[in-house]
């Protein structure tokens, strides 16, 4: 990248972003500071994936309509085969898989609570609640994959990057099926409730 005055970098503009991100040229190790750091951002992974199951079965005991219960049951699947392939990545990393405590995850999750206890049982205005939050939780997650991503190729990890990527990519998905149903049926609907 081009110096500019004061150690700061010139930024370039964002390609348009796909699945198949171009690999590095030349493959160069972490040094140990990075690899701490690599290692402390998949616990914190790790620890937010693990608690995303429980987190999504309250979703879905919470939600009113079967088409919302039925997208948090759906990706309750999904997280814990992500969770699976975190197993994979610590193993090829030779770290043992373990959590960290993510405090922002933990206060979405706090923040979701609050959401369900504002809205009442059986209401639509709730299933918006429940969609904002995983949608948060979800944009959480998408950027905490993408960031691994992207350093995982640049150190020329590729297996390790191509697992994450497989996760990142459901990630999105799951954020564009809310926002479908949000857009489609109920953030309407619910506008629509009488008290």
């Amino acid at each position: 990248m081009a110096k500019q005055s004061k150690g700061t970098t010139k930024a370039h503009k964002p390609v348009k972003s796909s699945s198949k991100v171009p690999v590095i040229q030349k493959q160069t190790e972490m040094h140990s500071m990075m690899e701490k750091f690599f290692w402390d951002q998949l616990r914190d992974l790790y620890y937010v994936e693990k608690n995303q199951i429980k987190a999504l079965g309250r979703m879905a005991k919470k939600a009113t309509t079967e088409e919302l219960k039925d997208i948090f049951i759906e990706h309750q699947e999904t997280t814990q085969e992500q969770l699976n392939r975190l197993d994979e990545v610590f193993e090829i990393i030779g770290k043992r898989a373990q959590t960290r405590r993510c405090p922002a995850f933990d206060g979405l999750v706090n923040e979701m609570d609050e959401n369900i206890r504002e809205t009442e049982d059986d209401s639509l205005t709730r299933d918006v609640g429940l969609i904002i939050s995983a949608q948060k939780i979800e944009h959480y997650e998408i950027a905490g994959y993408g960031s691994l991503t992207t350093l995982a190729r640049t150190y020329g990890m590729i297996e390790v990057a191509d697992i994450l990527q497989e996760s990142l990519d459901e990630e999105k998905d799951n954020d564009l099926q809310l926002t479908y149903i949000a857009e489609n049926s109920i953030n309407y609907e619910a506008g629509m409730e009488e008290e």
